[in-house]
């Protein structure tokens, strides 16, 4: 893998084309402020103003996630049945009630329940947001355009986390209206949704419901991105718990780790996309990324056994190679999926495609921590061996499923040819 393959910064900004992507950008901005205020403050808010135990909330979170899992097979469908415009709009709209209903919280049952609630339609709005992004740009523009709008949630998330940390320093007043802000943010970023173009609903009878999972080939290219994207993991669970526990890198690191992370993410994810327009280019970056983890896995593993200033800068180049993977495969994932989803069911199978990055986020922390804190270095090299061979296999997998969908088409085509001859 030489230098050349490295993602280079887009020379005229993370901006997505036209007015079209401005509004989208607005968007992600404003709703990412929102979110990134939420969730950077949400265990301070809920143990210091509810009264809620850190383990109580860490539970809450974790059944918000795992209702993603439900989310993204099921409000893709309904998205294309009434249109991804519509539909985004009214999760932004219960989504900022939701959040808005936090303050309302005054017992551990009603917080669950509520958790749930809003973890579920939050979920929901990303295969909406995508088949948008799919209607307004052009095919060569859209890997593109997905990329420059996740530079600028990013940013987004960024500057909301940042806001966050001062409510926090602001004391009890500012924190108790971080839901509060969460909430309006949200609001307000369905009035942005408001002014984009209509995008028609796909037309009934055309496509199976719930096609995406009967769809062998398509499942198997998404089962292998679940271990590829391991790299999410590693950078925000298992990589600040390991420098914290097994080495004596200073913990005031961590925090400058991940910024490294989102920094090059807002930089270089949109260069990073280059070439993921065809669903052959973008299976070779998905699959290149699982050799970037297996890089950024063994520069762990040297600063883990290297001396305390060395270690430091170990540690910032297996950030560094871990967040090309995370680029590179976001940008693989974008173009795959754009390129197997049928016309008619855009949002159904973006959102099954989602499925990896949601079962990463619910199940990968705890798999990947359980097995390096128990197998240390032999559990790094196997979790970097998995992440590797998916990668490998990724290519071939794509292709068996770009060929399905191409004889579905043709099948398809040639059985409403010989309906209008007869």
């Amino acid at each position: 893998m030489g230098l050349a393959q490295l993602p280079r910064p887009l020379a005229g900004g993370i901006l997505a084309p036209g007015r079209e992507g401005k509004l989208l950008g607005t968007l992600r901005l404003v709703e990412s402020v929102g979110k990134g205020v939420f969730l950077s403050g949400s265990i301070i808010y809920f143990t210091t103003v509810k009264g809620l135990t850190p383990a109580e909330v860490s539970l809450g979170l974790s059944v918000a996630g795992a209702l993603g899992l439900v989310a993204s097979l099921t409000l893709g469908v309904l998205a294309d049945r009434i249109g991804p415009v519509r539909f985004l709009g009214a999760m932004f709209v219960l989504q900022g009630v939701g959040y808005l209903a936090y303050t309302l919280v005054h017992g551990v049952a009603f917080f669950f329940v509520l958790m749930a609630l809003v973890g579920f339609v939050d979920f929901g709005g990303g295969p909406a947001f995508a088949a948008i992004v799919t209607a307004v740009f052009r095919p060569p523009e859209r890997v593109r355009a997905r990329a420059a709008l996740r530079s600028q949630f990013n940013l987004g998330f960024s500057v909301g986390s940042g806001l966050s940390a001062l409510a926090v320093v602001g004391g009890p007043a500012f924190i108790r209206a971080i839901p509060v802000a969460t909430g309006i943010m949200l609001i307000l970023s369905a009035v942005i949704t408001s002014l984009l173009p209509g995008v028609p609903a796909s037309p009934k009878g055309k496509t199976r419901t719930f096609a995406a999972v009967r769809d062998v080939r398509f499942m198997r290219v998404v089962a292998l991105s679940v271990p590829v994207a391991v790299h999410s993991s590693i950078i925000l669970v298992a990589l600040p718990l390991w420098i914290v526990t097994r080495t004596h890198v200073p913990h005031e690191v961590v925090p400058l780790l991940l910024f490294l992370n989102t920094a090059i993410v807002v930089l270089f994810q949109v260069g990073a996309s280059k070439g993921a327009d065809t669903v052959p280019g973008a299976a070779a970056l998905a699959s290149r990324a699982g050799f970037w983890v297996v890089a950024g896995i063994l520069v762990v593993i040297s600063a883990s056994l290297a001396g305390r200033d060395v270690g430091v800068f170990l540690f910032f180049v297996s950030v560094a190679l871990l967040t090309v993977a995370e680029i590179q495969q976001s940008a693989g994932v974008w173009g795959m999926a754009q390129g197997l989803a049928p016309p008619t069911a855009q949002a159904e199978y973006f959102g099954t495609f989602n499925l990896y990055a949601v079962t990463q986020n619910v199940f990968g922390p705890a798999v990947v921590v359980g097995i390096v804190m128990r197998a240390g270095v032999t559990g790094w090299i196997s979790i970097g061996v998995i992440a590797l061979v998916a990668g490998m296999l990724m290519p071939w997998a794509a292709a068996a499923a770009e060929r399905g969908h191409s004889v579905a088409r043709a099948g398809s085509a040639a059985r409403a040819d010989m309906a209008e001859a007869a």
